[in-house]
């Protein structure tokens, strides 16, 4: 993550020693965090609760497919960093949320 794309985060409070390990987190893991914010949210849980989940993959994976976005588009701005976080942080609902059931019997 560029210096431009740091300076959002930073204005939402985030700590820096967070923002330096965002590139630990791939897609995959991106995903899997998400998932467990909704599911917490769901189901109510608390600070008493435990959730454990999987971090499969860091940006070190993505690094070759990186460097084409970068060369095919223009630098993450803060903009961009500031949109992402509105459009796909801020929205977590459980409106794509489906409930298992146990239906046997």
């Amino acid at each position: 993550m560029n210096q431009q794309g740091r300076e959002y985060p930073r204005e939402q409070k985030v700590s820096d020693d967070i923002i330096e390990k965002l590139p630990l987190m791939g897609i995959s893991s991106v995903a899997n965090m998400i998932m467990d914010i909704k599911f917490a949210k769901y189901y109510e849980l608390t600070e008493k609760d435990i959730i454990l989940t999987v971090f499969t993959d860091s940006m070190e994976l993505y690094s070759p497919r990186l460097k084409e976005l970068k060369e095919e588009f223009v630098p993450y701005q803060k903009i961009n960093a500031a949109m992402d976080y509105h459009q796909n942080l801020l929205v977590f609902t459980n409106h794509r949320l489906l409930a298992r059931t146990n239906q046997s019997g």
